[in-house]
């Protein structure tokens, strides 16, 4: 059960989902999609503030039942063809805890990810906007234990991939992507996908 003080929820998230890889997600067009949906939010909350309380109980939230990943793609209209983008994603059972997490911090979006066995079916809220997704990071890092690795590689990468300016630099972020994903358990990356991509499309 959740209690609301502003803020601040607390209580124990009960549903015990541990989704590290997100199944269903894919590109369409220029939009990472899960199941056809968006990702992609326009939400950016920057100047909101938090409360301790509120933030450490989301760090442990995020820590049984989050997950960060990173995603390289082929994207028309960029000046070095690839996309970078980092997404922050929280799964349960239920909805209403995510419900309101959302409504506390006023990013993502919630969406139903159907697995081909229903027992698995989970909730997902997606934080997708750049901006956002480093916002979460920076909230909850200084209360993260386990997955602090991860978050400080995403924030590299979020930091790096605004500052693009040649080919070598898009490898660096490959590399940090692929990184990540060897920290994340079940993501079919073998901790070279991204480099080998970028390298070969390169000819680095």
């Amino acid at each position: 059960m959740y209690k609301r003080q502003g803020l601040a929820t607390v209580g124990v998230a009960g549903a015990g989902v541990n989704t590290i890889c997100p199944p269903c997600v894919k590109m369409q067009g220029n939009k990472l999609t899960q199941n056809g949906e968006s990702f992609d939010n326009e939400v950016n909350t920057v100047d909101k503030k938090y409360s301790e309380v509120f933030l450490a109980w989301l760090a442990g939230f995020f820590e049984g039942d989050g997950s960060i990943m990173c995603f390289v793609d082929q994207v028309k209209g960029y000046k070095f063809k690839f996309r970078v983008r980092v997404i922050i994603k929280l799964s349960q059972k239920s909805s209403n805890g995510l419900e309101e997490i959302k409504k506390d911090l006023e990013l993502g979006n919630i969406f139903f990810n159907k697995k081909k066995d229903s027992v698995r079916n989970t909730f997902d809220l997606v934080i997708a906007n750049q901006e956002d997704v480093l916002l979460f990071i920076n909230l909850i890092k200084p209360y993260v234990r386990f997955k602090k690795n991860q978050l400080e590689i995403g924030q590299k990468i979020l930091i790096g991939r605004k500052t693009i300016t040649s080919e070598k630099d898009l490898l660096k972020l490959a590399k940090l992507a692929d990184s990540l994903c060897v920290l994340n358990v079940r993501t079919g990356n073998d901790g070279k996908k991204y480099t080998t991509l970028i390298k070969e499309y390169f000819n680095l």
